[in-house]
C-alpha cells in the first residue's frame, strides 16, 4: 500500500482562513489546508455555486469560474477579492436618489398608476 498523501499545510493570512471555513461549509467536510483541490475534496459544479454564495456572504468577492481556474484555497486567495460595501439604502437622501428615472421614463411609469378621477 502506498503512504497516505501529506496533509496541506494550514492557512497562513486572515483571508486563506476564511476561505477553509467556506470550502469546508460549501463541502461539508471537517478540515481543509490551502493546498487541497476543491475537486479533489468532492466538489463540482453545483458546490462552486455554494461556495460563491457563501463567500459573497462573507464579503469576498468570486464567481465559479475563479474556484474552476484556482482551485486550491491558496491559488484563490491572491485571485479573489474583498466585496465592495453595499450602499446603504436607508441613508440615500435627496442627492442620491434611489433609482434615477428620467422625465420620460417617469411619464411612461406614471400614466400605468394614474387613477381616474
Amino acid at each position: 500500500a502506498s503512504p497516505a498523501p501529506p496533509r496541506a499545510g494550514p492557512p497562513r493570512t486572515a483571508r486563506e482562513e476564511r476561505l477553509c471555513a467556506l470550502f469546508a461549509q460549501a463541502l461539508q467536510v471537517e478540515r481543509v489546508g490551502i493546498d487541497d483541490s476543491f475537486f479533489d475534496l468532492g466538489g463540482d459544479s453545483i458546490s462552486s455555486i455554494k461556495l460563491v454564495t457563501l463567500a459573497h456572504a462573507d464579503g469576498l468577492d468570486m464567481a465559479p469560474r475563479d474556484v474552476f481556474t484556482h482551485k486550491t484555497v491558496a491559488a484563490l486567495a491572491t485571485a479573489v477579492k474583498e466585496l465592495a460595501p453595499a450602499p446603504d439604502a436607508d441613508a440615500a437622501g435627496p442627492e442620491e436618489p434611489l433609482i434615477t428615472l428620467d422625465q420620460h421614463e417617469f411619464d411612461a411609469f406614471a400614466s400605468d398608476w394614474q387613477e381616474p378621477v
